[in-house]
């Protein structure tokens, strides 16, 4: 957001630029508009390649227009600005130029649709190096989980894995590269995976080569093989790649959690503070609170990455119906005071507090 200081920093390290982006904000305000934007920045920052790389890194989100509209514009409105900015850089001043109705510096945006999710992220990733606004897997956090045996950055990272072990692991296709083997003149392809902790390349050669030259970006596989290491770099000898059907976008659904009102004690919901923070994600959380009147739901603040190591914490802490929710209502109320035990008490939620009621 060109508004916000710490994402500013984020989506620009362009030094000058930067600063200038800044330098305006504080001397003259907050951006009101793509165009008001455009007039305050100094012409470091009113460039065609800097335009272009703010409007794809989502800095101009919150003024009300799509990024399509934008990079549609962002270089007539260039065109427009550039003799005003020459001016201001030599110390001229046009006085009267904002004065008229019909300002020839502003350029109209236009109304269109917004691009895909995945081109934004994709444009995001190109941008930044990461992904800001969502990631290409939230909503299939579950479906992840079932495939593989463990994230990408626990394949990477971890200690307790050995070389030549066989393990799954699941993810997004981010390349797909063809080549020619050098000695053996025979195509070969490097494939790389990405998941929410990590990104892992391979090679696929000779019969592995042949049943998967269709793999393409964008498809969201499990791939099952030996690991290797080579140059301290852990991949994957690749044995076998299963397609896991589903929409690559996702859809974000939430995690929502199952409990009854006399589980609601502070020991637990601090506990399941620290459980949400441990699992940050892309994931909305919504708590049912059930209780004998029909109980209350919260959206609470935080966002969470499901897997099964969350789902385990969280049965943990309010019993193995708190992620079920055809749960019974009886069986649960049971259930919930052989966990809580005597220490319990209701919930009192200060408006703006723990949690905002849906």
């Amino acid at each position: 957001d060109a508004n916000s200081r710490r994402k500013q920093r984020t989506c620009y390290r362009g030094g000058r630029g930067r600063e200038g982006i800044v330098e305006a904000r504080k001397t003259k305000g907050v951006f009101t508009s793509f165009n008001d934007f455009l007039k305050k920045v100094p012409s470091q920052v009113c460039t065609k390649k800097v335009l272009e790389a703010l409007i794809k890194a989502g800095a101009f989100d919150s003024l009300g227009h799509t990024r399509r509209s934008l990079i549609m514009i962002h270089e007539n409105a260039v065109d427009a600005q550039s003799s005003i900015k020459k001016n201001e850089a030599s110390g001229q001043v046009d006085l009267f130029g904002s004065m008229f109705d019909n300002d020839p510096t502003v350029v109209e945006v236009p109304e269109v649709e917004e691009y895909e999710k995945r081109d934004r992220l994709a444009m995001e990733k190109e941008m930044l190096g990461l992904y800001v606004s969502d990631h290409p897997l939230s909503g299939r956090e579950k479906q992840l989980s079932t495939f593989a045996e463990l994230s990408i950055g626990q394949f990477l990272s971890s200690e307790r894995i050995k070389e030549g072990e066989i393990v799954t692991i699941a993810g997004l296709v981010t390349s797909y590269g063809t080549k020619i083997g050098r000695k053996s003149n025979q195509p070969y392809a490097i494939v790389g995976v990405e998941d929410f902790e990590g990104e892992v390349q391979f090679m696929l050669a000779g019969k592995s080569f042949e049943a998967h030259r269709n793999l393409k970006a964008d498809q969201v596989i499990a791939v099952r093989g030996q690991v290797t290491v080579r140059d301290d770099q852990r991949s994957i000898r690749v044995y076998e790649i299963t397609q896991i059907e589903g929409s690559a976008e996702g859809d974000n659904r939430a995690v929502e959690i199952q409990i009854s009102d006399k589980q609601a004690t502070v020991d637990n919901l601090a506990h399941l503070d620290k459980i949400l923070t441990m699992h940050e994600g892309y994931s909305s959380v919504i708590l049912h609170m059930n209780s004998e009147n029909g109980g209350r739901s919260f959206t609470l603040p935080k966002r969470v990455r499901y897997s099964s190591g969350l789902a385990a914490e969280l049965k943990g802490l309010f019993g193995v119906g708190a992620l079920s929710q055809l749960a019974q209502k009886g069986s649960e109320q049971e259930l919930a005071e052989d966990l809580a035990g005597d220490n319990v008490g209701a919930l009192v939620v200060e408006q703006g507090s723990l949690f905002e009621s849906e």
